[in-house]
């Protein structure tokens, strides 16, 4: 993995060690937060990268993790032990935080009401941000392959691996339910993204296609 840092002369690159097959990069702010997998199943970590001191630091973990979730504070992993991690966003190991799911999750979305939703298998399961605490599980048609939420938390939308977008809503409601569902793509839907001020939704697929559906 190399970063490159700027100035007005001259570009430098750094070169930094990760263990694994790197699965998820996020941002916030000045850090990079990378996850990977091992493919013998070795342990890894949350690395931290600080883009503006170059400095890398590594919170270990038991096994590997596929996604990433993070707030001003706290980050979240979904981790290929069937176990969802919360640490602190700047330093420390990663803890788990409530009991394992079955099927371990693979992505991850903010809900409302301080909650996190969870796409495991053919499923989404909704747990507290706090505890993980299970509170709900709904079905889904199809091996879920991402997922996404409003600004807000109220809906969410899952891509399949087959191409269909199932969404779910908590407006006016204490849970989550099913929406409506479409095929969309030809192939897995990797990844979603909502726009900030309207309830239209991004997506991208295996296909290679890129998509705006409201």
């Amino acid at each position: 993995m190399s970063t490159a840092t700027t100035s007005d002369k001259f570009t430098t690159d750094k070169y930094t060690q990760i263990r694994g097959e790197l699965r998820a990069v996020h941002g916030h702010g000045a850090l990079v937060l990378v996850v990977t997998v091992h493919p013998e199943g070795q342990p890894t970590a949350l690395y931290r990268l600080n883009l503006d001191s170059g400095e890398l630091t590594t919170g270990p973990l038991g096994g590997g993790a596929t996604a990433i979730l993070s707030d001003d504070t706290h980050v979240w992993l979904a981790g290929t032990d069937g176990h969802i991690y919360k640490a602190d966003l700047i330093k420390g190991a990663p803890k788990p935080l409530g009991p394992k799911l079955e099927p371990a999750p693979t992505a991850l979305a903010f809900a409302s009401k301080d909650r996190l939703a969870a796409v495991c298998g053919k499923e989404l399961v909704i747990v507290g941000r706090g505890d993980g605490k299970e509170i709900q599980r709904l079905t889904l048609g199809e091996f879920g392959a991402s997922i996404a939420s409003d600004p807000n938390g109220i809906w969410l939308v899952v891509g399949g691996d087959r191409g269909t977008l199932s969404v779910f809503d908590c407006e006016d409601k204490a849970k989550f339910f099913a929406a409506e569902s479409k095929k969309l793509h030809e192939g897995a839907i990797t990844g979603l993204m909502f726009e900030p001020e309207e309830l239209r939704v991004t997506s991208v697929g295996a296909d290679n296609k890129l998509l705006t559906t409201h």
